[in-house]
């Protein structure tokens, strides 16, 4: 592989900081609009219980309680596989064991009548151990960030919990909670001040904790606290379950689990698809290769961004770098990367920040310089080509056009100006690209040569033959010259070859006779790329053809087969003969043009082949 060498440091690929359209909310934008529907949804709970019955409302209000809890617990464990947020985890389990307790106290509720035996004491017990989960959930969220609890000792914990304060409840040693006509016990009313007050210190303290680093997740969690620490205290003024205050300490309650769900959905669901979606967009408008911005880019999000700004300079810089077909044609596409990815760390490290700089082709490179004359623009330029002039591989001279045109920007001054730009460009790459393309025509031929010693003489002398023949069919000087180069560049394609197949001593099996026979099509590849030897490039493809047709790579025959290949054809083979190869002894000058005579009309053409075995 080619290895390029630039003089100076080239830093790495700039991510450019211009802005691309928004697709999206923004995080805290859906936050308000989230807490907006769960407002909206107080409204409606609010508008339910002064129309309909408390027992109805109650219901459904718990039953949206359980639907947010269950909710909570598949967002959480889903977004686990991906975002690995203990802290999520954490809470969505506590709330799938906190919605078991909230069921159970909707079904013992005073006059639901759906469990035998169960009472309102019942039911205000789950309540409360319900309240307890919640609190543990919520003040726990440090202590799990930190010590990165697993799935399974979270699950256990709340686990465990819930079924200890299930058994007190069933076996009757939880305490007394609620009596009919009565109310609520002394027990009932110190626990729910122990939980406000807990709430309380929660969100003094949490507010100082440093140890989460998104502080959104601590801000929710105090949010959550806030309205669990309101429905408390309703809890513990109401006289009777269907009073007034009660159904307002439900309504806290239900908005204390709104808080912790769009916590969840947020962090869980909105804030991870939407980076992977981002980074999904921000691929689809950068180049691979080179971490440019790329051709999307430039059609839907370039005359948008210049559309937002003020009317300023512009300077549009068209850049083509020379000779890159070429170069991936004779050394194959790795190295053409290459070059395409060290052009692009200098256009990184000379163009400005404010920049835009964007593949938009194969060799084609657009810069947008904002704020730029065309005098400023130049001058950047200029410090791109020279800096690229100082890549050394092996002796080729790399280069880029570029084309330049000022404006104003705008729309139509936009297409205007990248159309002249363009224009200036391909101007440029006329006087300066076939320098470079010879050049790689030279260190093709001498990397054939390097992988095989033979081919250097070989070639040489089929160019010899070639130009002899070719005299005495009675060419023009300059056809001759033509005819003689085409001899000594016959065989440029056998760069692609691995150097065993080209140094093999034993006989090629199948694999390598489907490689070698690719070698005339990969020589007129690299020579149609180049105006001076474009017109060779069809003489190199046919030079393995034979008269009878079972040539390759078309199976022409006879004079459908042009005639300089069958020159090549002739020269080539009486070259082969004369000269040692690995698997065989050379043969001599008599031996070998009586070979070429015994396959005059088979192999060759007969015509050629009298006037080649007949010369001195």
């Amino acid at each position: 592989m080619i290895s390029f060498h630039i003089h100076g440091k080239i830093r790495v690929n700039r991510v450019d900081t211009c802005p691309v359209r928004r697709i999206s909310l923004p995080t805290e934008n859906k936050t308000v609009l989230h807490f907006l529907i769960f407002a909206a949804l107080v409204v409606i709970l609010a508008v339910v219980r002064s129309l309909f019955p408390f027992l109805l409302f109650h219901t459904v209000i718990e039953l949206a309680a359980i639907f947010i809890s269950l909710s909570l617990y598949q967002m959480g464990t889903q977004s686990y596989r991906f975002t690995k947020d203990h802290v999520l985890l954490f809470i969505s389990i506590g709330f799938l064991y906190i919605a078991v307790f909230d069921g159970m106290h909707t079904l013992t509720y005073k006059g639901m009548d759906l469990i035998p035996g169960a009472t309102t004491n019942h039911a205000t017990q789950l309540w409360l151990s319900g309240r307890v989960l919640q609190i543990v959930a919520l003040l726990l969220v440090p202590f799990v960030h930190t010590r990165k609890i697993s799935r399974l000792y979270q699950e256990l914990y709340f686990l465990f919990s819930g079924a200890i304060l299930l058994v007190l409840i069933i076996t009757g040693y939880f305490p007394t909670s609620y009596v009919d006509g009565v109310g609520m016990t002394v027990f009932k009313k110190v626990v729910e001040y122990v939980l406000v007050t807990i709430a309380l210190m929660g969100i003094i303290f949490i507010g100082k904790l440093q140890v989460v680093e998104n502080k959104r997740v601590l801000r929710h969690i105090r949010w959550a606290l806030a309205f669990l620490i309101a429905s408390e205290l309703s809890f513990t003024l109401y006289k009777d379950v269907y009073d007034v205050l009660n159904a307002l300490g439900h309504i806290f309650k239900l908005l204390s689990y709104g808080v912790v769900w769009v916590l969840v959905l947020d962090e869980g669901f909105s804030k991870p698809y939407e980076k992977v979606f981002r980074k999904i967009y921000d691929n689809s408008i950068r180049d691979q290769l080179t971490g440019l911005y790329n051709r999307r880019f430039y059609d839907s999000e370039l005359e948008h961004l210049l559309a937002k700004e003020a009317p300023i300079p512009l300077t549009v810089a068209m850049a083509d770098v020379n000779g890159l077909k070429l170069i991936n044609d004779t050394f194959g596409h790795e190295d053409g990367d290459c070059l395409i990815q060290a052009f692009a760390e200098i256009l990184n490290q000379k163009c400005r920040d404010k920049d835009l700089v964007i593949r938009i082709g194969g060799d084609e490179f657009l810069i947008v310089f904002q704020g730029a004359d065309e005098m400023e623009a130049n001058s950047i330029i200029g410090e791109i080509t020279s800096c690229f002039a100082k890549m050394e591989n092996r002796g080729i001279p790399y280069s880029v056009s570029i084309g330049c045109a000022s404006g104003i920007s705008g729309h139509s001054e936009l297409k205007r100006l990248v159309l002249l730009a363009e224009e200036r460009m391909y101007h440029q790459k006329l006087f300066s690209s076939p320098k470079v393309k010879e050049k790689v025509i030279d260190l093709a031929m001498a990397e054939v040569f390097r992988k095989s010693n033979r081919d250097i003489v070989n070639s040489g002398d089929v160019g010899q033959w070639c130009e002899k023949i070719a005299v005495g069919l009675g060419f023009h000087e300059d056809k001759v010259e033509q005819i003689a180069m085409a001899g000594r560049l016959h065989d440029i394609g056998k760069i692609r070859l691995r150097y065993e197949l080209l140094n093999k001593v034993e006989p090629l099996d199948d694999e390598d006779w489907r490689e070698l026979r690719r070698h005339p099509e990969v020589g007129y590849t690299i020579l149609s790329s180049v105006n001076n030897y474009a017109q060779l490039a069809e003489y190199v493809l046919y030079h393995h053809e034979r008269w009878d047709g079972t040539g390759y790579p078309l199976g022409l025959s006879g004079e459908d087969i042009p005639l300089e290949s069958r020159i090549i054809a002739i020269a080539d083979a009486y070259q082969a003969m004369v000269t040692d190869r690995p698997s065989r002894k050379r043969m001599t000058p008599a031996e070998a043009k009586a070979e070429i005579a015994r396959c005059a009309g088979t192999q060759f053409d007969p015509c050629i082949a009298s006037l080649f075995v007949n010369m001195p």
